[in-house]
């Protein structure tokens, strides 16, 4: 078991850092040809078979989230079941279900590398102390930012019109996708844990688990039937903490217009693309 870093290892630390932050706050466009060929990758290996998921690209996650209200609002609930609207609902959803291929994407490299198994390789203090220097806390923090504020309008929007089917809304909540933005604020401390202490992996996974952090940004959102895709933003501003910020500009952009006035990460207010 690995009690102590050695000089090399303590003095790589900054480069993992470094490395994953510049793919965190990438506001490069993604290749969606490059995106679909590591989809298929990913359904031959966690699908077994199954058929290829439809897969939906949006220009930004506001997109994704405007995509669920404007099928929402559009579906007729007039004079259904319960079991009716439930099945409409389900039908309707992109963003929906556990998000179980995320799981299997963060999950099975835990298991290689956490120390919260037994067999983890090294020992509480060094996992405490790489934890706190490698864990993405500022790329957490963004998404969950973001995704809490979307999810918020999206209900509201939904509830202003529950009344056409009260048990509709609730099963939308039931399916929705939570946050569960664990899965991509870890790969800095993989891929330490992988390329310097030399952890036992699986190859396969972990390629693919960097090839949809570093192709697929952040907002790679699976479910069982839809894989839903968001680009980068086109701007990205931070104050001297890391947090989002910006003064009298926003301080995230998306290419359809869609724009949040955060200052020292507390949303001010947003910017809805035009029609």
């Amino acid at each position: 078991m690995i009690t102590e870093l050695t000089p090399e290892q303590e003095a790589a630390i900054p480069f993992y850092q470094q490395k994953w932050q510049n793919i965190s706050r990438s506001t490069q466009p993604i290749d969606q040809e490059r995106v679909l060929s590591i989809l298929k990758d990913i359904n031959d290996l966690y699908m077994e078979g199954d058929p290829f998921p439809e897969v939906a690209f949006f220009d930004s996650p506001f997109a994704a989230f405007n995509s669920e209200l404007e099928k929402m609002m559009a579906a007729d609930f007039a004079n259904t079941t319960d079991d009716d609207a439930e099945n409409i609902v389900y039908e309707l959803q992109i963003i929906n279900g556990e998000g179980l291929l995320r799981s299997n994407l963060y999950f099975e490299l835990d298991q290689d590398c956490s120390s919260s198994f037994s067999n983890s390789p090294v020992n509480d203090n060094i996992c405490k102390i790489l934890n706190n220097r490698l864990i993405d806390k500022e790329g957490e923090k963004r998404h969950e930012i973001m995704w809490g504020f979307l999810e918020d309008w999206l209900r509201k929007e939904l509830h202003q019109n529950s009344h056409k089917s009260p048990r509709a809304f609730l099963y939308f909540n039931w399916n929705f996708m939570d946050s569960d933005s664990q899965w991509f604020t870890y790969p800095a401390l993989f891929d330490f844990y992988i390329s310097e202490l030399k952890c036992s992996h699986d190859s396969k996974q972990w390629d693919i688990y960097e090839k949809v952090l570093t192709e697929c940004g952040s907002w790679f959102l699976p479910s069982s039937r839809h894989w839903v895709i968001c680009d980068r933003p086109k701007k990205l501003l931070f104050d001297e903490e890391n947090n989002l910020h910006a003064k009298g500009e926003p301080a995230i952009e998306y290419s359809d217009g869609f724009a949040l006035y955060v200052e020292h990460g507390k949303i001010q207010s947003m910017v809805i693309p035009s029609k």
